[in-house]
């Protein structure tokens, strides 16, 4: 009886491990990410740690026997090797890293990758907005090189610097524009309960209405409600704050979506005695945003303008009665 209890205990482990990789597998790739999960291989590892080691013992030529045949080109135009490093990479900042994050890659639909690009970001004093300096390793015939711009530090500095304000400027202002359009969304809260009982469950729903001229795509990220009593004490919140992290949703002109329904709020507020209440969603949780199209091309999804304004629902006026079966 033992056995068979471990054997179907077993069988029940996989299949949900199954039906979750599967539910995960799909949702990624309908998201457009890559399913699986991406390493750098041991070679490549090999070539950027050899690399960094290189330059942390100014073995200036052995670092550039590690790059590219563009990057050697450029290097032969500087009277040293050492100045040519001095010049293009921020040396002190690459020999103090202690892993390589990779941002980029490619060949992902190949069986193997053949390309990593890795990003280091600038964390110096006076340069500000934070900027990253990416270089990559890619595998050719004679076997994995590292490559990268070779500008001056400097030059690029001074453009990455002026390139990171241009296009957080151009955020700002297509932020600014989102949230002109949101004031023809509206998040709806409605009473799914006819009576309100203490100590019974008191349902509610949630709606997201688009009466706006644009289709707009929203995340729902958590759940956040503000309750009130009659003396405008706010009802503790008893429950974690917790995270519905999933796919984002497109909701066109005239649309409405159902964020959620038959959420019992007493579930996670804290009511200890009958009386009147206000309800309302904060609009914490909700992320709106609108896709951005570039090049024309219909096929590429573009820049993802998000904004942070909470958009409240209006306020719903409720009594709890006691429970008289108590």
């Amino acid at each position: 009886m033992k056995t068979r209890f471990i054997t179907v205990a077993i069988v029940l482990i996989a299949l949900v491990a199954l039906y979750a990789y599967q539910v995960s597998a799909q949702e990624e790739s309908r998201l457009g990410k890559p399913v699986r999960i991406l390493t750098l291989s041991e070679e490549a590892l090999s070539v950027m740690h050899r690399f960094q080691q290189d330059l942390k013992e100014c073995e200036w030529e052995k670092a550039l026997s590690c790059c590219s045949e563009s990057v050697i080109t450029k290097a032969k135009k500087y009277e040293s090797t050492e100045a040519f490093f001095r010049d293009v990479v921020p040396v002190k900042q690459l020999v103090q890293m202690k892993s390589f994050p990779v941002s980029r890659w490619q060949g992902l639909r190949e069986k193997e990758q053949t390309s990593f690009g890795c990003s280091m970001r600038f964390r110096e004093p006076g340069i500000k907005p934070t900027i990253s300096w990416k270089w990559t390793v890619n595998k050719t015939e004679a076997g994995w090189l590292i490559d990268f711009e070779p500008i001056p530090l400097e030059l690029w500095i001074e453009q990455e610097t002026l390139r990171k304000k241009r296009q957080s400027e151009e955020y700002a202002g297509q932020r600014k524009a989102l949230e002109q359009k949101l004031k023809d969304v509206e998040i709806r809260l409605s009473p799914v309960s006819d009576t309100f009982i203490l100590g019974q469950p008191l349902l509610f729903r949630l709606e997201l209405i688009n009466d706006g001229e644009l289709e707009l795509g929203y995340i729902n990220v958590n759940n956040s409600m503000t309750i009130t009593d009659e003396h405008g004490d706010r009802i503790p919140c008893t429950a974690d704050e917790f995270q519905i992290f999933g796919a984002s949703h497109a909701i066109k002109p005239g649309e409405r979506d159902v964020l959620f329904d038959n959420f019992d709020i007493s579930s996670q507020y804290a009511f200890t005695t009958p009386g009147k209440y206000k309800v309302q969603f904060s609009g914490k949780g909700i992320q709106i945003f609108e896709r951005i199209e570039e090049h024309g091309d219909a096929g590429h999804h573009g820049k993802v303008t998000m904004t942070d304004m909470r958009i409240p629902s209006n306020v719903v006026e409720i009594e709890i009665t006691p429970n008289t079966l108590e």
